[in-house]
């Protein structure tokens, strides 16, 4: 997920990928070939807690890979702990 400028307690619309928007992909099994990335206003994040060493939230969204297949990704939850960021 890429969330620039992010801010707790805010929801933000996931769109296609940029540098500039929030966008979101989903990688089957590790498989990068199969993965699933959001496209047009195709979702939303919500950030619970954010600071320099965690993250937290819920997300959904519609995600399309390369062969032009979608998924619907809801109710999703996400916590990223300290030492984990890339």
């Amino acid at each position: 997920m890429v969330l620039p400028g992010a801010e707790a307690g805010k929801t933000y619309t996931l769109t296609a990928p940029s540098l500039t928007t929030a966008w979101a992909r989903y990688v089957p099994d590790g498989d990068t070939d199969h993965a699933y990335t959001t496209y047009a206003s195709s979702g939303s994040v919500k950030i619970d807690s954010l600071s320099v060493v965690a993250c937290s939230g819920s997300f959904s969204f519609v995600g399309r890979n390369a062969e032009g297949v979608t998924i619907t990704m809801t109710n999703g939850t996400f916590t990223v702990p300290e030492g984990s960021a890339p």
